[in-house]
């Protein structure tokens, strides 16, 4: 991971104009002592430099549904301050504010993310679960048998719903999502999935989006896979790009007290056969490529594009 230079030169000419205030209060504070000089006030010398400093990027979190979003938030809110963090709620596009400021996305091996997202609903939650297509009957695939959801008969549940959510040759509900929440295109505001829901034009658009997307236009992004080491990593690279303070204590507190919304489920690699594998590949393939994943459930390279 690193700090894109699209914030750069900004942050940079912020910073030296900070530094050019604290230079002249210093030199303001010598004539002072050296002549005897009795100024009735420096407050406005103290709320110039106040204004650059306030004025320099917050960050920006992009939440992305199921990819450890709650924690990465609180881990954010808490460590920058609030006033500090800007996020963005689940399927917003990033605005042309957000551009200015640092960027924090959330990518996940789509595997894993189908796995995730299929358990969330098995356990009756999230909006998704009522998406796919088929109607009432095609609810079954959520009537899991075992606790962790990964009985024989649960991972067939599991594969005929990735089938149900499904279009051959179009992009998957992964695929959308990261279109919606950071190619910037205007058509896709709102899309959460499934590809079922919509039309050729529409999924064509998704498909040009993704393509088009560099993980560099992002200034950092968090996998959940290494999801405490990427957002220590991001928060340092603002830390130091911006100059403001980061609370690693308070980082440390929200991870003692924990707060994703995880579910349960089995191992990723037990529901994936080659053709379920070969279907996300099919739909996600430009997340693998682009994210360094190279194998279904794998963690990733380390070595991508945006490293």
């Amino acid at each position: 991971l690193k700090g894109s230079s699209r914030l750069a030169r900004s942050t940079y000419a912020m910073l030296f104009a900070l530094r050019l205030l604290i230079c002249l209060q210093a030199c303001v504070g010598a004539l002072k002592t050296l002549n005897g000089v009795n100024f009735t006030s420096d407050n406005s010398m103290d709320s110039a430099s106040a204004l650059v400093f306030e004025s320099l990027p917050y960050a920006v979190y992009n939440h992305m549904p199921k990819t450890g979003g709650t924690l990465l938030t609180n881990l954010t809110k808490m460590a920058l301050g609030k006033s500090n963090v800007r996020i963005e709620a689940e399927f917003a596009r990033l605005s042309a504010s957000d551009r200015s400021s640092f960027i924090i996305g959330s990518i996940r091996n789509p595997c894993d993310y189908y796995v995730s997202l299929w358990a969330y609903g098995a356990e009756g939650h999230g909006r998704f679960k009522h998406r796919i297509a088929g109607g009432r009957k095609s609810q079954r695939v959520y009537r899991t048998k075992s606790k962790a959801k990964d009985s024989p008969k649960d991972v067939q549940a599991f594969r005929r719903w990735m089938r149900l959510i499904s279009v051959p040759g179009a992009p998957g509900t992964l695929s959308i999502r990261l279109a919606t929440s950071y190619s910037g295109v205007v058509g896709l505001a709102g899309l959460a999935g499934p590809p079922t829901e919509y039309g050729q034009a529409k999924l064509e658009l998704v498909a040009k989006a993704v393509s088009d997307i560099s993980p560099s236009s992002v200034d950092c992004w968090v996998r959940t896979e290494t999801l405490v080491k990427d957002a220590k990593h991001c928060l340092e690279i603002y830390g130091n790009s911006t100059g403001k303070h980061v609370d690693w204590q308070a980082f440390q507190k929200v991870l003692k007290r924990g707060s994703a919304k995880s579910s349960t489920h089995g191992s990723c690699k037990a529901y994936f056969d080659k053709s379920t594998a070969a279907l996300v590949r099919q739909g996600d393939g430009d997340i693998f490529h682009k994210f360094g994943y190279e194998t279904c459930c794998g963690q990733g390279s380390s070595n991508w594009g945006s490293h």
